[in-house]
């Protein structure tokens, strides 16, 4: 199962560009009722910086300056860890916290087709992110660490949501 953990591959003004866009409420968000599948009731705020044709427009923020520095993060990601990046299906920055409903998302693929995934934490938070192998069966769980970055395969996964606060996570999604 390909998998990589980075904690070292921000620029010190890349790390900025994040820091100032959370804190000064540059970035709008959406709420989403649902995480996974519809009616799942994983109610979180989503900004789709980018999306691919096969989601839902409905959350979609297009913001020429959030693609450029997004995409830049993602470049970092991908030269630090060797890894080849061909085109870019969607980049989302995720808030999840405590809705009262639901503790976990449903496990699911962000694809149906193939692709790889970068999740970057923003912040430190609870909410373990659970990646599951063929069968569904947990394989590796990765807490939320301000600055890490996991990556995976077209593996099914969900994550937690917070037991307080917010999670913050950037997520692409890419070949």
């Amino acid at each position: 199962m390909f998998y990589v953990e980075d904690n070292n591959f921000l620029s010190d003004k890349q790390k900025l560009y994040l820091e100032e866009s959370l804190r000064n409420e540059k970035m709008s968000f959406k709420l989403a009722t649902s995480a996974a599948e519809p009616n799942d009731k994983g109610y979180h705020f989503i900004n789709h910086i980018l999306l691919s044709e096969d989601r839902p427009r409905k959350y979609h923020i297009q913001n020429q300056e959030e693609i450029n520095q997004f995409t830049d993060i993602l470049k970092s990601f991908c030269n630090n860890n060797n890894i080849i990046l061909n085109n870019i299906f969607r980049i989302a920055v995720n808030i999840t916290f405590n809705n009262g409903f639901v503790s976990k998302c449903p496990i699911h693929n962000d694809h149906s087709y193939y692709h790889k995934q970068v999740l970057l934490y923003l912040n430190d938070a609870t909410g373990d992110t659970v990646i599951c192998d063929d069968n569904n069966k947990p394989v590796i769980i990765s807490s939320p660490q301000k600055y890490k970055a996991i990556a995976f395969g077209k593996q099914p996964h969900y994550h937690h949501f917070p037991h307080y606060g917010v999670r913050c996570v950037a997520v692409f999604t890419f070949n």
